[in-house]
Parts: structure tokens; C-alpha cells; sequence
């Protein structure tokens, strides 16, 4: 049974890690990573919010034609629609605290805004959805599973 599962455990790692073909590029306008030496730390809020502005415009221009890259995420563009419909600043203040960080290391790398923030959420989710079914689990709730501690 162990076997069986590494076997699994292996192969679904190197599906997983198997290569994709290379895309080719899109002739729309795009947003180029400002690549600090120092990384995400380096980029200044004059240089985000640059960045953003540019984002917002090319999110306006390629409207249809938005590739990876372009534009902002879903999650963002909801965030910002929210402020303007409710006229809150709830995304300025964001911003300028907790997606600070995440925002900067989009526009080093020239990721689509809030790429980094849906990520990092999306690994916390997990990682508390893994918690809860190792307490379960260690708890004796869940049936037939038994830990070796």
C-alpha cells in the first residue's frame, strides 16, 4: 500500500511540474515589470501607483484582448468597483496597508495587478483547510483514519 501510494504521490507530482508549450505574444499593449535589484522592497509608492495607472489604462484599451498578464485581476477590479459604487475608500486604504506588498511585487514583476494578494490567499485558505483536517484527523473525529502519533 505504501508503494502504491509514492507510486501516486510521484506521478501526480510530475504531472503537475510537466512542462506547457510557450505562447505566443499577443500584439496588445502590456505592462513590463519594473525589475529592481532590490525586489518588491525597492519599488516606491510614486512607482505603484504609476504602475497602477497603467494597468487601469490597458485594462481600458485591450478590454477584449487582455492576455495573463494585462490589466488587473478579478479580485482587484471587484475591490475597486465596490469603492466607486459605495464611494468608499476601502481599496485606497488597502492598499496603502495590507495589499502594499503584494501590489509592489506585481509591478517588479509585471504580474497582473493582485496576482501576488489571490495567491497568498488561496495558500492561506489551504493551508488553514489543511490545519483543520490534521486537528480533526489527530482529534479522532474523522473515521478510520488513524496517525502514527
Amino acid at each position: 500500500m505504501k508503494r502504491f501510494t509514492a507510486a501516486a504521490l510521484a506521478a501526480a507530482t510530475a504531472m503537475s511540474l510537466a512542462v506547457a508549450p510557450a505562447q505566443a505574444a499577443d500584439d496588445v499593449a502590456y505592462l513590463r515589470g519594473l525589475n529592481k535589484p532590490g525586489g518588491s522592497s525597492a519599488v516606491t509608492d510614486t512607482e505603484l501607483a504609476g504602475y497602477a495607472v497603467a494597468a487601469g489604462l490597458v485594462e481600458g484599451l485591450n478590454k477584449a484582448d487582455l492576455t495573463n498578464n494585462q490589466g488587473l485581476t478579478s479580485s482587484v477590479r471587484d475591490m475597486v468597483e465596490r469603492d466607486e459604487k459605495n464611494n468608499t475608500n476601502k481599496f485606497n486604504d488597502a492598499s496603502k496597508g495590507v495589499l502594499n506588498s503584494s501590489l509592489k511585487n506585481d509591478a517588479n514583476n509585471g504580474y497582473k495587478l493582485g496576482t501576488t494578494f489571490e495567491i497568498l490567499l488561496g495558500t492561506g485558505i489551504a493551508a488553514v483547510l489543511l490545519a483543520a483536517l490534521g486537528g480533526a484527523a489527530y482529534a479522532g473525529v474523522i473515521p478510520g483514519v488513524q496517525l502514527p502519533f
